[in-house]
């Protein structure tokens, strides 16, 4: 429930991606635990996925830089600046 899982999948094909629903507030409040206990409980929770995350292969990663794309957007934004008076 912290993290968002479901039975049902919050993704495609019935999977999940996990991302903090709850506050650390809230958990306590609906788990009826103390905070220090709900933060070892998560701290152990991250600690057990971030090594089931290790396990996996990593994502490809696209680390080529288009220098034009960039100028582009550089350009963009420094007349963007002038037009709205906004020298920073």
């Amino acid at each position: 429930a912290v993290y968002g899982a479901t039975d049902e999948g919050n993704f495609e094909g019935g999977t999940n991606v996990l991302h903090e629903a709850l506050t650390v507030d809230e958990a306590t409040a609906r788990f009826s635990m103390a905070r220090g206990d709900l933060e070892r409980l998560l701290a152990s929770a991250r600690r057990t996925l971030l090594a089931a995350r290790d396990k996996r292969v990593p994502p490809l990663l696209d680390d080529k830089i288009l220098t034009d794309w960039n100028g582009l957007a550089i350009a963009a934004l420094s007349r963007a600046g002038r037009v709205f008076g906004r020298p920073e």
